[in-house]
């Protein structure tokens, strides 16, 4: 049995640096294509040149802590490619200190960047 890493279509948040673009570049070769998302696009694009002609990469500087650039991912993507075969939820954000002295603002931002790419998936995944 295939993976469906292996000619499917694999969607990457938080490609732009760090475990996202080590995953990216390992799955060039595997996937048939490489959706990579994240809010730096010259670092996208400097991953997608990087891949060069492994993989077909397509790039895609989103902030997912926006629903409405969220929503609008999906449905570019459903648009182009029907259904995402894998979803690697990899974008991330942090904070350190004790919890009862962190700033409300930004604990809504963590958690709205957290949850961003669940929005999208559910209609990206392929029919049963």
């Amino acid at each position: 049995m295939s993976s469906p890493f292996d000619g499917g279509v694999v969607l990457v948040t938080g490609a732009s640096s760090g475990i996202g673009a080590a995953l990216a570049r390992q799955l060039a070769g595997r996937a048939r294509v490489l959706i990579l998302v994240a809010r730096r696009q010259e670092n996208l694009q400097a991953l997608a040149e990087a891949i060069g002609d492994k993989t077909a990469c397509e790039i895609e500087p989103v902030d997912l802590s926006d629903p409405a650039a969220v929503d609008a991912l999906a449905a570019r993507v459903l648009e182009r490619h029907g259904a995402v075969d894998v979803l690697v939820n990899n974008a991330g954000l942090g904070d350190i200190g004790l919890f009862e002295r962190s700033d409300l603002s930004k604990l809504d931002f963590l958690a709205a960047a957290r949850g961003a790419p669940l929005r999208g998936s559910p209609p990206a995944a392929p029919e049963a």
